[in-house]
């Protein structure tokens, strides 16, 4: 049968060993996807990676890795110049600085335009550090300094049974050796809610995920950082040992 290739930009520019993760760039010199394979027998036909694709990819682990470190306490959607602001958290740095309906469009001089940028700016700040803000209110600029926190780690136990209707538990190395594992990385899964997202996924009590999305799990603590900064409706891959066998799956977080 044929091989369809799909989601993926047909070009006939030449990619060589090597040149994979290498930009593909149009006439223009606009960034248009990442090369990736090439297509033996196909005369000369590469592949690439749609930017938009590469994008989202890096969006989101830059959410992960900037929002496990610091908070604004902001809820934003991208508007025509800037990141319009929808709701603020009580008690967070924005709480009392930016209002709903804030347009922002610059973070300590560095112009922002959507989310990506928002993300980069914060990249690799930390608790305690201020930042510049500037925008748009009611059509004025403004300006205003917030000080960055630290999030709110919720328990783990509580937010695993309300988010993925299952119950963990920190994998010991007496565990880990009666379940045939060489060492104790991961966490146990001791029961799961009949209808529930882990149900659905196929879980089963006595499971020891121990890769969730893009990062590995080694205990309960990394395990609530990663699902803490997970958004409702993301589906994301789950890899687990199951009797001695490895396994993956997807879950839908709610």
């Amino acid at each position: 049968g044929r091989i369809i290739y799909k989601d993926l930009l047909g070009t006939s520019a030449l990619i060589n060993p090597g040149n994979s993760g290498g930009p593909l760039l149009n006439i223009n010199g606009d960034l248009i996807g990442i090369n990736t394979a090439i297509k033996a027998g196909a005369q000369g036909i590469s592949f690439a990676i749609p930017a938009d694709r590469v994008k989202a990819t890096v969006l989101n682990l830059l959410r992960f890795r900037t929002t496990n470190s610091v908070l604004v306490g902001v809820k934003m959607a991208e508007g025509a110049k800037g990141l319009i602001i929808s709701d603020t958290q009580s008690k967070s740095p924005a709480d009392g600085k930016l209002l709903p309906g804030d347009e922002i469009i610059s973070i300590d001089g560095t112009g922002i335009t959507e989310r990506l940028d928002f993300n980069i700016a914060l990249l690799n700040k930390s608790p305690g550090d201020a930042i510049k803000i500037e925008g748009y209110r009611e059509g004025k600029k403004f300006s205003t300094t917030l000080t960055l926190a630290a999030p709110p780690v919720a328990p783990v136990a509580k937010l695993a049974q309300e988010r993925l209707g299952l119950s963990l538990q920190e994998l010991t190395q007496e565990m880990a050796r009666h379940l045939g594992l060489e060492a104790p990385e991961g966490v146990l899964v001791s029961a799961v809610k009949k209808g529930g997202p882990a149900d659905e996924a196929g879980l089963r009590p006595g499971d020891v995920i121990y890769h969730f999305g893009m990062y590995e799990v080694r205990n309960l603590a990394e395990f609530g950082k990663i699902l803490e900064m997970a958004e409702a409706g993301d589906v994301v891959y789950l890899f687990l040992y199951r009797g001695g066998e490895s396994y993956h799956t997807t879950i839908k977080i709610g």
